[in-house]
């Protein structure tokens, strides 16, 4: 090898060695405050931080479709009882579902949350005028709920607060003991998990769980193999928009090296020259792929 030939490959090699610390020294950046304005208001990023790292983000709508509502039903059932196993998941809802510290959180903040409570409302007037409203609730539907509240919620400022719960529950029906959507063709989970939003690989392996789950779950219901997976979600959105992202990079990248292929070979004719002509070009490709990939 001669002292030119020797220059060369330490040149390539360093190239190389620059490339690789290119790659890990770059931060790659997976979040929505890439989009805000270069000076976003509160409201904007209150709303990125919620999408990246608030409760939102960490749900996963689930629908289970193809097959009778009796066996949609028992795949559901099933599926949640195979996620709330999991360490990685933090709740899992697919019916009426009673938390025990939900309730216990809405009763001791209940003066707090409630958006009607003012000084007047424990003047002897407004005092008057709560309990002459509790007494006609005793002769209504909800009676056996308020009887119990009225002695330390005069107010009632606890009903005040599930009011607008129980009519936001309204949309989902309850078939077999688990939600439906409104046609009665499609079973309703949704799933809580325990990574940040912004934890594209943590969301990644859930969703993979969650199909795992699925096929188990259907054929321990008997479903037909018609029943399909639908998921949806900020976690859902992110990881397909990477995947498709790492696609599209590894994608271009092959096309312009077969494009600079093409023209190195009709211009010289020669396989030996594309070969040591291409070791840079290749070696820059692969790196920015796998920085797409690494991010």
């Amino acid at each position: 090898m001669t002292g030119g030939q020797r220059r060369a490959l330490l040149l390539w090699l360093g190239f190389v060695l620059a490339c690789g610390f290119i790659v890990v020294r770059t931060p790659i950046a997976v979040d929505m405050s890439a989009f805000l304005p270069r000076t976003p208001s509160a409201e904007e990023r209150v709303l990125v931080d919620q999408l990246r790292d608030g409760a939102v983000s960490r749900l996963i709508l689930i629908g289970l479709e193809g097959a009778p509502p009796a066996e949609l039903a028992a795949a559901s059932r099933a599926l949640a009882r195979s996620l709330s196993d999991s360490p990685d998941v933090l709740d899992v809802l697919n019916g009426p579902h009673e938390s025990q510290a939900d309730r216990e959180f809405l009763w001791r903040n209940r003066y707090l949350l409630s958006p009607a409570v003012s000084a007047e409302s424990f003047s002897p007037e407004g005092l008057h005028r709560a309990l002459a409203a509790d007494l006609g609730l005793l002769a209504s539907s909800i009676g056996l709920l308020s009887k119990g509240m009225i002695g330390a919620d005069p107010t009632g400022e606890m009903l005040r607060l599930l009011e607008p719960l129980m009519q936001a529950a309204g949309g989902a029906q309850v078939r077999h003991g688990v939600w439906f959507s409104s046609s009665g063709e499609r079973a309703l989970l949704m799933v809580q998990t325990r990574a940040r939003g912004s934890d594209i690989a943590a969301q990644d392996a859930i969703l993979t769980l969650i199909r795992t789950a699925f096929d188990a779950a259907r054929k321990d219901a008997g479903g037909a193999d018609t029943m399909r997976l639908l998921m949806a979600g900020p976690a859902v959105f992110s990881v397909e928009t990477r995947d498709r992202i790492e696609a599209d990079a590894w994608r271009l990248s092959l096309a312009a090296l077969l494009a600079v292929s093409f023209v190195l070979l009709l211009a010289r004719r020669s396989l030996l020259f594309l070969s040591l002509a291409l070791a840079p070009a290749v070696t820059a490709g692969l790196a920015g792929a796998a920085a797409v990939s690494l991010g």
